[in-house]
C-alpha cells in the first residue's frame, strides 16, 4: 500500500506563498495529476514529497508515516526530473544503477535489477550507450528506468514529456500508461498540459496560485468545471455573461444573455435568481443541426472557417458576442464566411458558472 496524504501543507518563499494550505489524498495505485499554470505550486508540492523541500507548515504522510525529517533516499519515493538529469559520462546501465550503488546493493543484484528495469522501459540492448547517443524519447526512458529500479512505493514525475516533440509525447504517454498498469505503482505526475492529464490521469487536481481549486476525474472536470478558471484552463471555452432569471425543468435555469435566453445547468447547486453569472459553452457543444423544438437555438454569422485536419473550427458572430465552434470535418464543411446559420447548444452543455 502507498497512499500519499497532504495535511494543511504550506510553503512560502519570502512574502510569496507558493503552496497554500493543501489538503489532499492520493490513493494507493492511483495515477494522479497535479495540473496548473506555471508558478501555481505543483512542482513545489512534488518536491516536498520527494524530500528536496521542507514544508513550512503541515505534514505529508506516506501511508501513515510522516515524512518530515526523512531524507530523500529513505522515503520510498523516486523522482523523474523534467530535464532527465542523466550523467553524460555514465552509460545507460551506469545511470540506471546509480541509485542501487548508493544503497549498497551487490554487483550481481544491481546487474539483475538494471536488466529488469531496462526491459520494463524497452531499452534492451542499449545498456552500454551514453546518453548523448540516445534520442530524447530514449533518454526519457532511461530516466524512468533509473527511478523504477530502486523499487519505490511512489513514483513522482515532474513535467517528464515537456522536452519531447508532439509525436514522441504521444508515444511516451502510452509507455507511462503501460508501466503504471504493469507495476501498479502510486504515481504523482506534474504537468501544465491539459491533454496529457486528461488522456492519462485517474484523477486530477487543478491548481491555481498555490491552492487546489478542483479535484476529480478528467471527464468530470472537463464537463463540470467548478469555476471560470478551471473551465478556461481545461480546454477552450466560450464565455457568455448573463443574469439568472428563473429555474427551469430538470435542475436547469434560464439565463438572460447578449445571445438571448439560454437554458443551462449550474456548476454550483446553490444558484440564486437575479445573480450575475457566466455561461460556459465548449466549442464542440455548438451543433449545426438545430431541429424544431431544440433548446438554445441561435442564429449566427460565420466570420471564419479553419480546416484543422480531422476537425473544422468556425468563428461565429452573434451581435457583439464571438463564439468558436469545433466539429468533425463532415459537420461544418459546408459553412462559408459571411453566411448566416442556425445552431443549438444542448441544455446540459451550457454550464452556468459564478461570475
Amino acid at each position: 500500500m502507498a497512499t500519499i496524504r497532504f495535511a494543511e501543507v504550506v510553503k512560502s518563499y519570502g512574502a510569496t506563498r507558493v503552496v497554500d494550505h493543501i489538503t489532499l489524498t492520493v490513493a494507493d495505485g492511483e495515477l494522479f495529476f497535479l495540473l496548473g499554470p506555471s508558478g501555481c505550486g505543483k512542482t513545489t508540492l512534488l518536491r516536498m514529497v520527494a524530500g528536496f523541500i521542507d514544508p513550512d507548515e503541515g505534514e505529508i504522510y506516506l501511508d501513515d508515516r510522516p515524512l518530515k525529517g526523512v531524507p530523500p533516499r529513505l522515503r520510498d519515493t523516486a523522482l523523474v526530473f523534467q530535464n532527465y538529469a542523466l550523467w553524460p559520462h555514465r552509460s545507460v546501465a551506469g545511470n540506471v544503477a546509480y541509485g542501487l550503488e548508493v544503497r549498497g546493493w551487490s554487483r550481481r543484484q544491481i546487474a539483475e535489477a538494471v536488466d529488469k528495469a531496462l526491459r520494463m522501459v524497452r531499452l534492451e540492448g542499449l545498456a552500454d550507450r551514453r546518453p548523448m547517443q540516445l534520442s530524447g524519447g530514449q533518454q526519457q526512458r532511461v530516466a524512468l528506468a533509473r527511478a523504477l529500479v530502486v523499487q519505490p512505493k511512489v513514483l513522482l514525475l515532474d513535467e517528464p514529456l515537456s522536452n519531447l516533440d508532439a509525436r514522441l509525447r504521444v508515444e511516451m504517454r502510452e509507455e507511462i500508461r503501460r508501466i503504471h498498469r504493469e507495476t501498479g505503482l502510486t504515481m504523482i505526475y506534474v504537468t501544465h498540459d491539459q491533454k496529457e492529464a486528461m488522456s492519462l490521469a485517474d484523477r486530477i487536481a487543478v491548481m491555481n496560485q498555490g491552492r487546489i481549486v478542483q479535484v476529480g476525474k478528467p471527464r468530470e472536470i472537463y464537463a463540470r468545471p467548478a469555476n471560470r478558471f478551471v473551465a478556461d484552463f481545461m480546454g477552450e471555452s466560450n464565455f457568455v455573461p448573463g443574469v439568472v432569471r428563473e429555474a427551469s425543468a430538470n435542475g436547469c435555469y434560464r439565463v438572460d444573455t447578449p445571445l438571448g435566453s439560454l437554458v443551462g445547468t449550474p456548476a454550483d447547486n446553490d444558484l440564486r435568481l437575479n445573480t450575475r453569472v457566466v455561461c460556459c459553452i465548449r466549442p464542440e457543444a455548438i451543433i449545426s443541426d438545430a431541429r424544431h423544438g431544440a433548446p438554445n437555438v441561435l442564429t449566427v454569422r460565420v466570420d471564419q472557417v479553419s480546416f484543422l485536419g480531422e476537425t473544422v473550427a468556425a468563428k461565429l458572430r452573434a451581435g457583439e458576442q464571438t463564439l468558436v465552434a469545433v466539429s468533425l470535418f463532415n459537420g461544418l464543411h459546408d459553412w462559408r464566411p459571411g453566411s448566416e446559420v442556425t445552431v443549438t447548444v444542448p441544455e446540459h452543455q451550457v454550464i452556468i458558472l459564478p461570475e
